[in-house]
């Protein structure tokens, strides 16, 4: 098994150092003399660009940028995440970074940052150009509450949604609705700039309204999508009364909606995790892999997701197959939180994995978030394979228990499967890595 960890450690490695914005910036924005070009449209540059930054990838995009085109830009501002800047060097200057949203939720650092974001663009005049860095985790790092919410409601609805199986989509509908910031509203400030999004994308199909919750493009959305979400999880009795009243408030027309035309931002999508997943391939085809792509778009409960894994490496052992084989996937899934034990949706679709791979001892899986941080822990993932829970009855640890409690993270501890690459600096998506060996 050693030697099938160090493959999937690799395989990942390979997928996130292709998701690094330093690596998408050269392959896909020139400079030419005073000229800025991205996807064949020419913006030109007379020290007049400002720069904002939010998300897991903001410490490497600031610097990129930066290096390209620093003699250009008058100021600017990062809001990255807490414990970053100790993995990274970053001795540019133009360009102030921040750090906050601790354990991946919006604090008072992150709240201060949005501020000093929302000067900086609403001081930009007609000739300037408003760079806006945007990556996962955004939706975090940048945060400020709509009038009338405390930080701390906000914080508690996020709580809610997320711990009760609310999808990204759900969670940033009504993120949207009750921010001052998000859904289109950042762009809205720096007017008349133009805006320059360039996005890293974390979220299914690229959907530029719920990456970092849209801050700076139209929002399909309405306030009531947002009562939808809280009635779909059935959260209405729980969700606190400042939100709720805004929500119904704005739904019966006595608040603006978000809005639905943005007209000074051009937005370009950098990179997925379809980038990252061809990248992951090549590198697994490199070590003798015959590879599959299950799916780009992996979405559902974490644990239903771990089973179907383990049906996937069934199905190939049952083909009888004859060499190497890597089944690649990535995507999002969630977790219902009804115990209270410690992990993430990665930990725990290995986890849940676990007991189904018993007994194949050619099989190894390692489910991983890219940003390397999974849920409120240190980890990115876990490895698993068809020795884990037999290993697991040696050590005395009661696996339904762990799975019960969602306490994925301790197992997976005191088995000594934790993946811990540390933040990687980058964000797109979380990435299984199937391996299966000829019997």
């Amino acid at each position: 098994m050693a030697d099938l960890r160090n493959d999937a450690t690799s395989i990942f490695d390979s997928a996130v150092s292709s998701a690094l914005p330093s690596s998408l910036i050269n392959k896909k924005i020139q400079r030419l003399d005073d000229s800025l070009i991205i996807n064949n449209k020419n913006y030109t540059l007379n020290r007049n660009v400002k720069v904002v930054a939010f998300g897991k990838a903001s410490v490497d995009f600031s610097k990129s940028i930066e290096n390209l085109i620093g003699d250009h830009i008058t100021e600017g501002i990062a809001s990255v995440p807490k414990g970053i800047l100790n993995h990274f060097n970053y001795s540019n200057e133009k360009i102030i970074l921040r750090e906050g949203a601790e354990n991946n939720l919006p604090d008072k650092n992150s709240e201060e940052t949005t501020n000093l974001i929302c000067q900086m663009m609403k001081n930009s005049g007609k000739d300037d150009i408003v760079l806006v860095l945007i990556s996962g985790g955004g939706s975090s790092l940048l945060s400020m509450p709509a009038e009338g919410i405390p930080s701390s409601d906000k914080l508690q609805t996020i709580n809610l949604i997320s711990q009760n199986g609310g999808d990204i989509t759900q969670l940033n509908t009504v993120r949207k609705h009750i921010s001052a910031i998000k859904g289109g509203q950042l762009s809205q400030h720096a007017s008349p700039a133009t805006v320059i999004s360039l996005i890293i994308s974390d979220v299914l199909d690229d959907s530029l309204d719920i990456i970092a919750s849209g801050p700076t493009v139209p929002d399909s959305s309405t306030f009531g999508d947002a009562l939808k979400v809280i009635h779909d999880l059935s959260l209405e009795n729980k969700i606190p009364e400042s939100v709720m009243e805004r929500l119904l408030k704005g739904s019966l027309g006595g608040l603006d909606e978000t809005p639905k035309s943005v007209n000074n931002t051009d937005t370009f999508i950098l990179g997925s995790n379809k980038d990252a997943l061809t990248s992951a391939k090549r590198k697994a085809e490199s070590l003798g892999y015959e590879v599959f792509i299950h799916s780009s778009n992996v979405s559902g409960l974490a644990r239903d997701v771990g089973l179907e894994y383990a049906d996937l490496a069934k199905m190939k052992i049952q083909e009888g197959i004859q060499r190497k084989t890597c089944i690649l996937g990535s995507g999002e899934t969630t977790v219902n939180v009804k115990g209270n034990g410690l992990g993430g949706r990665s930990q725990e679709l290995s986890l849940a994995a676990a007991l189904e791979l018993q007994g194949l001892n050619n099989v190894l899986l390692l489910s991983a978030g890219t940003d390397g941080q999974d849920g409120p822990t240190d980890a990115a993932g876990a490895f698993v394979d068809g020795q884990t829970t037999k290993r697991a009855q040696t050590l005395g640890l009661d696996f339904n228990n762990y799975l019960d409690r969602n306490d994925s993270y301790n197992f997976f501890v005191k088995m000594k499967d934790i993946f811990s690459p540390g933040l990687t600096g980058t964000n797109i998506n979380d990435l299984q890595i199937l391996l299966i060996t000829p019997r």
